[in-house]
């Protein structure tokens, strides 16, 4: 009798041994973001085909709205349908939700305008109300500036105020949204896909804290933390493991996510190390070429294998490396049927996205090497060109000018090789290694000096092109 209840003890004790294995990684989820983002209606109408799906959760819009830093607040009654589709649906499995909330001002919002404020306090207290309503966990919070970027520091923009005064006026206001928030979600978690880190690398590039573009989310982060409660949580959600080419870069993050608390005030820094975590972002599209950008490591790769194999150690990384989620974004698929034309995926995506988090959950090894195509791949990688300017106006950028390379997004309308320019009239452009094109800017109602650059076999970088504009 001794014997066999020794033989239970030792049982019981190897059981409590491998549960606890499991509960070490049973805790990373997967949370899909992209522009198939339903919204409340659409979630209460298709749950049961959703719950199929290889996700813990997903982001979602609301109908009333996405962006908060509006000059008129939305009105109460906007929130009503959403909250009656979330109240009424049973998510099942889904139950790491997120509302989205776009941070882009409104043309003309100003942080020092306390009505422009009040109606963003209402807004928030409403997404708030209506994310609690929804069991949700807590926001997918945007920093990136559709339109007006609320996060730039220069001098005429804010005339006659110091960058000091302004960092206090944007932190008093991150201080203020927190509160708005918790005042419904006390235990609200917040995953912003960009944090101190973004500030972090721009300062690192450019030298001079003042002039990177994001700069001022690093004090609205910072007025968060001023009130954050013991049971909220900030996620730095670290967009640009979209990408990562290389294992180590997903354990590195942590690093550099503790160097940039340096961006947070001294008297809020072990909040930060202690309710600021770290989550990672897979982005299907590039990895998988479905853009044919030479921007992103999956045109690099030769063919679809190694795309799909590239993914599914990108996922399995991430999720091994983040305190909780993991992000897999999307904008050319349709997770959730919210165009209405049924689930539209990449051939054999989903069991490949189930494959990677079943590895992780049990502690299994990801099973093969990518190390000779990537290495392959990097090759080629790094011998891609980038040809970088500024456009102006009498010495003053110009931002959302479109860059023309020839090489359009596949089924979308937008440049494969040249981002925007941004509120300093910066702009990048990637193209392949040896490029021949040309590089053509266009803005309604202006014209530009010279009207194009063109190239023959490029294969060096190019950082000083200087287009001038002015009005038609």
């Amino acid at each position: 009798m001794k014997y066999i209840y020794l033989i239970c003890v030792i049982f019981s004790l190897l059981f409590l041994v491998q549960l606890g294995k499991a509960n070490q990684t049973s805790n990373k989820l997967l949370i899909e973001v992209g522009w198939d983002a339903p919204t409340p209606n659409i979630i209460r109408a298709n749950i049961k085909t959703m719950q199929q799906r290889p996700f813990d959760g997903l982001m979602l819009n609301l109908r009333a709205g996405k962006t908060i830093f509006n000059k008129t607040a939305y009105p109460d009654n906007a929130f009503n349908q959403d909250q009656t589709d979330l109240a009424a649906t049973n998510f099942g499995k889904l139950k790491n939700n997120f509302v989205t909330i776009w941070s882009a001002r409104e043309t003309n919002w100003d942080w020092f305008n306390d009505q422009d404020w009040a109606a963003t306090e209402n807004n928030a207290r409403n997404f708030a109300k209506t994310a609690k309503i929804g069991r949700c966990k807590g926001f997918f919070f945007d920093p990136e500036p559709y339109g007006t970027n609320p996060w730039s520091y220069t001098s005429s923009l804010y005339p006659n105020k110091s960058f000091s005064s302004v960092q206090a006026k944007v932190r008093q206001r991150g201080a203020a949204f927190m509160n708005a928030i918790q005042s419904q979600m006390p235990d609200v978690t917040i995953l912003m896909f960009f944090a101190a880190t973004i500030v972090k690398a721009q300062a690192d590039a450019g030298g001079d804290l003042q002039k990177a573009d994001w700069v001022l989310l690093a004090a609205f982060m910072d007025g968060m933390l001023d009130v954050i409660n013991p049971q909220a949580t900030l996620i730095d959600g670290n967009e640009g493991s979209y990408y990562y080419t290389k294992t180590q870069a997903f354990s590195d993050f942590r690093q550099f996510k503790n160097e940039a608390k340096a961006f947070v005030s001294p008297e809020n820094r072990s909040k930060y190390d202690s309710q600021v975590k770290i989550a990672h972002a897979v982005f299907v599209d590039g990895l998988l070429n479905l853009l044919e950008s030479p921007r992103f490591f999956g045109y690099y790769l030769q063919n679809t294998l190694e795309r799909q194999q590239f993914l599914e150690h990108n996922i399995y990384h991430a999720l091994q490396n983040a305190d909780q989620y993991v992000w897999v974004y999307n904008e050319n698929m349709d997770w959730w049927n919210t165009q209405g034309k049924g689930v539209q995926l990449p051939n054999g995506l989903e069991s490949l996205v189930a494959r990677a988090a079943k590895k992780v959950a049990q502690n299994k090894p990801l099973g093969f090497s990518v190390e000779a195509f990537v290495t392959r791949a990097l090759a080629r990688f790094d011998a891609k060109v980038q040809i970088a300017g500024r456009i102006t106006e009498n010495t003053n950028g110009i931002d959302g000018v479109y860059l023309d390379s020839g090489r359009p997004f596949k089924d979308r309308n937008a440049d494969a090789s040249c981002d925007y320019s941004n509120n300093g009239g910066y702009f990048t452009c990637t193209v392949p290694p040896n490029w021949t094109g040309t590089i053509t800017p266009s803005k309604n109602g202006l014209i530009f000096e010279p009207p194009k650059f063109t190239f023959k076999n490029q294969s060096k970088d190019i950082y000083d092109l200087t287009f001038q504009a002015r009005q038609k």
